[in-house]
């Protein structure tokens, strides 16, 4: 491989490479010469000292030919120099395998000194390349690639093959077990006078993180007595995107998601306001959330122009930015529609046989939300009054004016039994739709991308509201 820069080439040839080998080698050096003295205990003889030096041989061959297929097979150079993402070959397993053979020549001449010490420093050297590969190399290859290499991400595993036998990450399925360990959907099932005192207990008010970056800007401000977190550009990009996080109004937006609203402002270069909108443990209902920002869209609407508003909602959240577009038209003020909606995840009671169908079957696969969830949290939002249908069922919806909407739903959730209904009203009203029902995923996949296997969803949301 030719160690130099092309003109044009952004990645770096060898990039951390070096440094990354050189570490897990010194640490296996240090292990081996340790072994005769300080480490000598775990010493085995016998049978299971060839065992160790046949399985020895095994790894460090099978990492030569790993390095040569990644390094050399693939024409990796070449890639790199021409900016194109490898995904091909010894690539198609496993996502560094340059990376992977050096490691596994390091673990067959761990073995090789048969001391049972020494495998104490394979999961540790794992870690890591980890570690290290996770904040170095792919934040770079997901800034130059974006979607494509977030889905190449969900496809084939960092280093252990694991996703050419399993259709989730590790991680996915892990969480998933979990969920369905504590029996989430019984929490989201909870009656709407306990979810409130559960909340209400861990109410500490409106709770801001230090912000301070030098891109952009965050003041707050109030609108009917609600905090709205802005995130504003010095530049003035002239647009600006509206967060509707979800939760059924029973939690403000954590600190993490302030700064996850931080991270998205500066990918998109657009303002974007946050609103700590009314909770139902204080007091208020779903109509004083929909006044509250019935008004922030009002007072956009004096500084930007109208299809240089988004607004992007998850859950309930997106029932809301769905529903305000109803609000809109039933206020009667004449207001024009926003640019474009991204509605992640839109909860909306069921109306038809077909939909209470399609959940009934969805209730067995969604591990976060049911349909009594359902009802249950909606109850705890509108205080179990009755309030407009549309905004109990989106598919009710008056979408008079609104252009363009992506809609995005788990395959898996039980708020895809109204998918094609929500869609098929937008439509009759003339909006553009894009509409996408994701295999296998759960639950706002992507505005919470928790998983690497939710990532290509959340870069074409970025795709859409940065388009």
């Amino acid at each position: 491989m030719k160690n130099y820069t092309k003109e044009g080439q952004k990645l770096p040839l060898f990039g951390i490479g070096p440094y990354l080998i050189s570490g897990i080698s010194i640490l296996s050096v240090i292990g081996m010469i340790l072994s005769r003295n300080v480490l000598r205990t775990g010493i085995i003889d016998g049978v299971w000292a060839w065992i160790f030096r046949v399985l020895g041989i095994i790894f460090i061959l099978l990492g030569i030919f790993i390095w040569y297929m990644g390094a050399l097979g693939s024409k990796m150079d070449e890639h790199i120099e021409n900016n194109k993402l490898q995904t091909g070959g010894i690539y198609a397993w496993v996502r560094n395998p340059m990376y992977v053979g050096v490691w596994f020549i390091n673990i067959g001449l761990l073995l090789m000194w048969h001391n049972l010490w020494l495998l104490i420093l394979i999961p540790v050297q794992w870690l890591i390349l980890t570690i290290v590969l996770k904040n170095t190399e792919e934040k770079w290859l997901l800034d130059l690639y974006g979607a494509e290499y977030a889905a190449y991400k969900v496809r084939v595993n960092r280093c252990i093959p694991l996703k050419r036998v399993m259709k989730k990450s590790v991680k996915y399925a892990f969480i998933l077990g979990l969920c369905r360990l504590v029996k989430l959907q019984r929490v989201m099932e909870l009656p709407p006078e306990k979810a409130k005192k559960l909340f209400a207990k861990k109410y500490k008010g409106v709770v801001i993180p230090n912000l301070k970056d030098g891109k952009v800007e965050t003041e707050t401000e109030s609108v009917n007595g609600s905090t709205m977190l802005w995130y504003r550009h010095p530049e003035h990009p002239g647009k600006v995107c509206v967060y509707l996080i979800g939760g059924g109004m029973l939690k403000y937006p954590s600190p993490s998601q302030t700064k996850e609203v931080l991270s998205l402002s500066k990918k998109l270069n657009i303002d974007f306001v946050l609103p700590f909108y009314p909770l139902v443990h204080t007091g208020n209902t779903l109509t004083d959330v929909y006044e509250t920002i019935y008004e922030l869209y009002k007072s956009l609407l004096r500084r930007y122009k109208p299809e240089n508003i988004y607004i992007l909602g998850g859950s309930s959240g997106a029932n809301l930015a769905l529903g305000m577009i109803s609000y809109i038209n039933d206020r009667g003020e004449g207001l024009p529609m926003p640019g474009k909606i991204y509605a992640g995840s839109p909860g909306s009671l069921l109306i038809s046989d077909e939909e209470k169908r399609k959940a009934d079957i969805l209730d067995k696969t969604d591990v976060i939300m049911s349909q009594k969830a359902t009802l249950s949290v909606w109850e705890g939002m509108t205080g179990g009054k009755k309030v407009a249908d549309y905004m109990e069922s989106l598919q009710l919806g008056d979408y008079t004016g609104l252009k363009d909407v992506y809609l995005s739903f788990g395959a898996d959730e039980v708020f895809t039994a109204a998918a094609d209904s929500i869609k098929a009203r937008l439509e009759q009203y003339g909006v553009h739709v894009t509409m996408e029902i994701e295999e296998g995923l759960y639950h706002t996949y992507a505005c919470i991308p928790l998983v690497d296997d939710a990532m290509p969803g959340y870069q074409r949301m970025l795709r859409y509201l940065g388009g």
